[in-house]
């Protein structure tokens, strides 16, 4: 059981089904979908690769794209539409 389907829990399951695909894992949270709500969605700078300054982030590509990728699979696992590219 995984309480809260944000990035952090969504993270966790992939972890773990990428290690064990046989798990049945059990996500619960309070939004209607994956990283819809709480820190998760909020625009915190946290899905793309800049500063306030429009300069590059050290690592900001590499963990842009891994946002996207989490992102996606949640998004086809769960059949809800994602709106990144």
């Amino acid at each position: 059981l995984i309480v809260g389907g944000g990035f952090a829990g969504l993270g966790l399951a992939m972890n773990l089904l990428s290690k064990s695909p046989d798990v049945v894992i059990e996500i619960w949270d309070a939004e209607k979908g994956p990283g819809v709500g709480g820190a998760s969605a909020a625009a915190a700078g946290l899905l793309h690769p800049y500063n306030p300054r429009g300069r590059k982030l050290w690592q900001g590509e590499a963990a842009y794209d891994s946002a996207k990728h989490l992102i996606q699979h949640a998004s086809d696992m769960s059949g809800i539409a994602s709106f990144i590219d």
